[in-house]
């Protein structure tokens, strides 16, 4: 029988993230993580070569759990506009961040259950937030924008944008309903039909692809 395309390549990533979380001030807020991940490639290694002796399955994606520390995240917030007199801005805050994404030690990211990228990254953003009266009361939105630089990876440049919105509505009883929207794109990396076409490429695909997406989403 055939397979689907859906069907390969499939894996399993747990995380354990350990963090700290601390204000010096009420607008200054620092969040310091290191995530400890398992991963497990659950798929038939076979399957990694598409019939093309070429192509190899990675030493990770033997079917067996992994684990090991991924990595350091550092996340600097300070709220620049909050609880302000002035008209129309008294349910607004506006909170400039700036993230680092460090390595802890150099991990294996080849293959489908990589531990991760093993890049370092650096981003500058900004969140704004606010109540939305008079119009709705109860209601609440966020966006937020940030523009990251990564380390290339086989010479490829692969800076992203991200935006994330949220509408949310506040319900009696300390109960609350949202939706939220995730937006990603990358300015460089390659596609899958680059990587198909160079078998060189497809040990560290996940590291350097083009990705450029839409997520949405909602909760209570």
């Amino acid at each position: 029988p055939t397979r689907r395309s859906s069907d390969l390549g499939q894996s399993r990533a747990t995380s354990l993230i350990l963090g700290l979380n601390y204000s010096f001030t009420d607008r200054l807020n620092v969040e310091v993580s290191l995530p400890y991940v398992f991963t497990r490639y659950t798929g038939n290694p076979a399957d990694l070569t598409f019939g093309n002796p070429a192509f190899h399955a990675a030493p990770l994606d033997d079917g067996n759990t992994h684990s090991t520390f991924q990595d350091f995240h550092l996340d600097v917030y300070y709220n620049v506009l909050s609880r302000s007199h002035r008209s129309g801005l008294q349910d607004l805050a506006i909170t400039p961040f700036f993230s680092m994404i460090q390595p802890s030690h150099s991990y294996d990211f080849h293959g489908e259950s990589a531990y991760g990228r093993d890049l370092r990254e650096y981003a500058l953003g900004v969140t704004a937030g606010r109540l939305l009266t008079p119009l709705l009361p109860r209601a609440f939105g966020q966006a937020q924008y940030s523009y990251a630089f990564v380390e290339k990876a086989n010479g490829l440049d692969l800076n992203h944008s991200n935006v994330n919105l949220e509408l949310g509505y506040f319900l009696p009883h300390d109960a609350s309903v949202f939706a939220v929207g995730n937006w990603l794109h990358t300015y460089g990396g390659v596609t899958l039909a680059e990587v198909f076409a160079d078998p060189t490429l497809f040990p560290v695909h996940d590291r350097i692809l083009r990705a450029t997406y839409w997520h949405f989403g909602g909760g209570a």
